[in-house]
């Protein structure tokens, strides 16, 4: 309970934070004790199946593309030089934080491996890389462009396909709602949003906190600092994804 009697509950989206729900009960108005209870974020397995024809579901695809342009017109050029060199097969997800910069572009601030399949140590050598390579870029940011960082959670693959033009060109004229995950291949959502008042929803592309604010009188859910999750080639899915 807060200092005016409210009960929040909040979650963020961390590059290193699994999906958590955190509820805070401060104790009395000045009290500095916190009680702080964790609950594993609700499964999507029961989710419905998003719309294609809904508009959030357009602008949650919209801003895939958006974040897959600037990945491959500025970055993967960049990775062909030293992404070979990492080892094995699979994946590592990487979460990068953007920040507006003097020009009002998001440029790149820092990343962090959120999590791999790849042997013990070679999650190093793909963060090393990609910094090297999306070091110094930035994309536009858009007037509709909230907050001053934005959190985006992707999910690479190791080794890069070889046809890594032929794939990123399908994924561009992709519409969407095929396979599943965030990127049509099973890649699990990592931001939030709020669904109406009372609740705080997983999804592909939206906010990196998500806070409910309940007191004697009313419920209220705000979101802030954007957050996007998915992968280089491919699109939100269909199946249990929200947006």
């Amino acid at each position: 309970m807060s200092e005016n009697g409210a009960y929040v509950e909040s979650r963020g989206a961390g590059p290193l934070m699994p999906a958590i729900v955190t509820r805070l009960i401060r104790r009395a108005a000045y009290g500095a004790a916190v009680i702080a209870v964790t609950v594993a974020a609700q499964s999507c397995s029961q989710l419905p199946k998003p719309d294609p024809e809904d508009p959030r579901f357009q602008e949650s695809l919209a801003e895939q593309k958006r974040i897959n342009r600037y990945f491959h017109d500025a970055v993967v050029p960049r990775l062909n030089t030293c992404w070979p060199k990492v080892q094995g097969t699979g994946t590592v997800e990487i979460g990068y934080t953007f920040e507006k910069n003097a020009q009002g572009d998001w440029g790149f601030r820092t990343l962090e491996v959120a999590k791999s399949s790849l042997p013990e140590g070679q999650d190093v050598v793909a963060a090393n890389c990609m910094e090297q390579a999306v070091g110094g870029t930035s994309f536009p940011a858009e007037q509709r462009d909230e907050g001053e960082t934005y959190l985006i959670r992707w999910d690479w693959p190791v080794p890069l396909p070889g046809d890594i033009k032929e794939q990123a060109d399908r994924m561009f004229k992709d519409n969407g709602g095929g396979g599943t995950g965030c990127d049509g291949k099973g890649t699990a959502a990592k931001c939030f949003t709020c669904k109406g008042a009372t609740q705080c929803l997983t999804v592909c592309v939206g906010y990196q906190t998500c806070d409910l604010i309940s007191t004697s009188k009313e419920t209220s859910c705000t979101s802030t600092k954007k957050c996007a999750s998915g992968g280089p080639f491919g699109v939100i899915g269909g199946g249990a994804i929200l947006y």
